[in-house]
């Protein structure tokens, strides 16, 4: 299976919606940070961010119970603590640590971890060790 790479601004405009409101259908969905809000799933979230424009403007009696911290998580993502000058090195593919993790510790079947290990042989052998993250992606718009 390969990453799928999907381009924010194009999706975000085929949905016709910004990338603050991309993040308030997150909130009310539910995200890492928040549980979101019972009875809305994604359909019904993009219907109300698009009427409504953001979650501060959705009226009480459609949204009664609005979550206590969604400015916090709003800020999380619209403004994200972002690292700096950082790199990234390929290490090489540590097998057995591999097979520690995922059987001993995980209880994945041998087998299946096995299978694994294999493929990820074969990928670090045909990418070489050097490779961008959108040589690695399969692109789809």
């Amino acid at each position: 299976m390969k990453p799928e790479l999907i381009e924010a601004e194009e999706a975000l405009g085929r949905l016709g919606i910004t990338r603050e409101q991309l993040v308030d259908i997150a909130i009310l969905v539910g995200t890492d940070f928040n549980q979101g809000v019972r009875g809305i799933g994604l359909k019904k979230a993009l219907k109300l961010i698009k009427k409504y424009g953001r979650i501060d403007e959705i009226p009480r009696s459609i949204l009664p119970k609005i979550l206590e911290n969604y400015s916090e998580v709003r800020r999380v993502f619209i403004e994200p603590d972002v690292r700096k000058g950082y790199s990234v090195k390929y290490a090489g593919l540590d097998e057995v640590r591999l097979m520690e993790f995922l059987h001993f510790e995980k209880g994945f079947s041998k087998d299946r971890v096995a299978k694994l290990i294999e493929r990820m042989r074969s990928f670090y052998r045909s990418v070489g060790k050097e490779t961008t993250l959108r040589e690695g992606f399969k692109i789809r718009i």
